[in-house]
Parts: structure tokens; sequence; C-alpha cells
């Protein structure tokens, strides 16, 4: 899947979160969040503080993304745990 396609929204709609309330971030932002953790070397903890966001809610987007890019590679979230594909 060409990354200008890649979805990390799960609701129903853009901009809906799974839960039916508003997404507090674009598409845009997710997006770019997602690319740092993958083309950096620092762990989804740093990036996430750096980003000023909960890093479970990165570390979700990670795993939606490697999910939908079909990649089976690990993620590391520099807490000892690694994201399963």
């Amino acid at each position: 899947m060409p990354q200008d396609s890649l979805r990390l929204d799960i609701g129903p709609e853009e901009g809906v979160s799974p839960l039916g309330r508003p997404s507090k971030y674009m598409e845009e932002f997710r997006r770019d969040a997602v690319d740092l953790v993958r083309s950096s070397q620092r762990p989804i903890n740093q990036v996430a503080r750096e980003l000023g966001m909960s890093h479970e809610t990165l570390r979700n987007w990670v795993r939606v993304a490697e999910r939908q890019a079909g990649t089976s590679a690990a993620v590391s979230g520099g807490d000892g745990l690694s994201v399963p594909p």
C-alpha cells in the first residue's frame, strides 16, 4: 500500500475515533508521527514525549500502520516490550 494512502484512523469516517468522538489528531500528524518512529532509532516513548502525546496512542498508530503495510517487523517501545505485528 503506498504511503500516501496509509490511513491510520480506524473509525467509521475520517476524523472520528473508533469510539465515535472527534479525533484529537489530524491524519497528517498521525502519518508524520508514525514516519518519525519508523525513520528514527528512538523509542516510541521518547518520540511520543517529544510530540506531547501518549506513548500508547503512538504505539497503537504504529501497530495499525504495520498491519496495513503488511510488515512483520516488531517496533521497540523503549520499555522493554515490542509491539507485535
